[in-house]
């Protein structure tokens, strides 16, 4: 370093870190390899504490051994550099994480000079009779006057306009960069220990549905979700529930759950930041609806969120189609329901035979006689959707029918509720249909409770779903027939 030298400094990942002084030093005439500096930073380390670091002597040039001692008066906060720390944002007037804010500048570099200029726009158009007279030029006559108003006014909406947006995206990250904080735990399938991890680690991992409402909402969405889990696996997606009130796990996981839907179902670790991060979301909502949820893809952006329950065959199919081939497991899953695996199957057969008279069998109808219309069907048709009959769909042959040669795999149910006398349960399938399509097909049964009915078919919902495939449509049927929904961006 030279024995002139009186002071330095280091500067490191925040900046510089404090003053190197000079103590004392002694040449040797041979290669030294120790090279010794006693520090008393906070911000390398505690107060009156001495590190000492040392230089190889491949790297010193007859060194001499150097006593120095930091000065850390000066060192600046390294919270100062950091990314998560807030900061104001004038266009919005409120305050977002660095981390948001440059986000947001990395993505829409041209959206705040548009809103700039709107705003000077605005301005200048506005007082363009005082700044002329400030610049001594003659009076403007009605139509420049006019003019300039309606430019202004037009300005002004798209400055209020482009604003709105900006805020709406900077809110968007800044959630979504909350979300990356939180904390899950789950069991290691491999060593079968429990590991707790904050959820922007598992980015490029896995996908995230996080589920939050009282404990029966939980319970409720948990037994739907379920028959999914097959799918879960395979699109790498863990679902995350989230108890509005503190309360024991065993009190709301489903009495019917085993060890091996710990592959999909994490826990929330520190709930009461899960609760706040739900309770600021729902703040701005004002609905009788018992919980929410929020999707997150691998990359940490959000893909879908809402008010109460969330379809899980949708969500599956239009935003987390497997990433790989896979194959569905042939037989049912634990815990599955025998007599409603065997109804379902029943189903499938008069599906890929076009056997209509064994279709008609499994309906479900009260006690007098008259069927049960599924509630989305109903509000289809009522909007003006076509309903083709299970005659068209079925065909009167093979070659007419869109469902002969059908293959099925993966079956899974659970069931779901019991209310008011009836036992309801819902199972799903791999549907292979004859010209090669890929569907997730989820049924919906309904029982007497104590009666030797069995189960009987209230609706039927299929969703396409297969390797880099982003459903655009939604099939639903219930005894009258089927209609097709098409995905629409509001």
């Amino acid at each position: 370093f030279g024995l002139c030298m009186e002071s330095f400094r280091i500067k490191m990942v925040y900046g510089y870190v404090g003053n190197i002084v000079l103590i004392k030093s002694r040449t040797h005439s041979h290669f030294h390899s120790d090279f010794r500096i006693q520090t008393k930073s906070n911000v390398i380390s505690k107060p009156s504490s001495s590190q000492y670091f040392r230089v190889p002597a491949s790297l010193s040039h007859k060194t001499s051994r150097v006593h120095c001692n930091f000065d850390s008066s000066d060192s600046p906060d390294p919270q100062e550099y950091s990314v998560r720390r807030v900061q104001f944002d004038l266009l919005s007037f409120k305050y977002f994480s660095r981390e948001t804010l440059t986000q947001y500048s990395n993505t829409n570099q041209s959206e705040p000079l548009r809103i700039m200029i709107s705003f000077f726009t605005s301005i200048i158009t506005l007082f363009i009779q005082p700044l002329s007279d400030a610049l001594g030029s003659s009076d403007l006559n009605s139509i420049t006057l006019t003019s300039s108003y309606a430019l202004c006014a037009v300005s002004t909406a798209v400055f209020i306009r482009e604003r709105g947006r900006r805020t709406s995206q900077l809110n968007r990250i800044d959630r979504e960069y909350r979300f990356g904080d939180l904390l899950v735990s789950f069991t290691d399938p491999l060593t079968a220990v429990r590991k707790r991890k904050v959820v922007r680690s598992l980015r490029n991992i896995k996908r995230i549905v996080a589920i939050y409402g009282d404990d029966g909402f939980i319970t409720s969405e948990l037994k739907r979700a379920k028959i999914y889990r097959n799918y879960f696996v395979a699109s790498d997606v863990i679902v995350v529930p989230i108890v509005s009130k503190l309360m024991n796990k065993n009190e709301w996981i489903p009495s019917d759950f085993s060890s091996s839907d710990n592959v999909w179902l994490y826990e929330s670790v520190a709930m009461q930041e899960w609760k706040s991060y739900f309770d600021s979301l729902l703040s701005a909502f004002s609905s009788d609806e018992r919980g929410a949820y929020v999707a997150i893809n691998s990359r940490g952006r959000s893909v879908a969120s809402g008010i109460g329950a969330p379809r899980w065959d949708a969500l599956l199919g239009a935003r987390f189609s497997p990433r790989n081939e896979w194959v569905p497991r042939e037989s049912p899953f634990p815990n599955a329901d025998e007599e409603v695996a065997q109804v379902q199957k029943q189903f499938y057969v008069a599906l890929s035979t076009a056997d209509i008279s064994i279709l008609d069998s499994l309906w479900y109808s009260d006690s007098s006689g008259e069927r049960e219309c599924d509630k989305e069907v109903t509000a289809a048709v009522e909007s003006g959707g076509r309903l083709d009959t299970w005659n068209v769909v079925l065909g009167e042959s093979p070659k007419t029918s869109t469902t002969f040669g059908m293959s099925v795999r993966g079956f899974d149910n659970s069931i779901i509720s019991e209310e008011d006398g009836y036992l309801m349960a819902m199972s799903s399938a791999f549907e292979k249909a004859p010209e090669g399509g890929e569907f997730l097909g989820t049924q919906t049964w309904k029982r007497r409770v104590n009666s030797d009915s069995g189960w009987k078919l209230v609706s039927h919902r299929a969703v396409p779903f297969g390797v880099n495939i982003s459903a655009g449509a939604l099939l639903l049927s219930d005894f009258r027939g089927c209609l097709a929904l098409v995905r629409t961006r509001e």
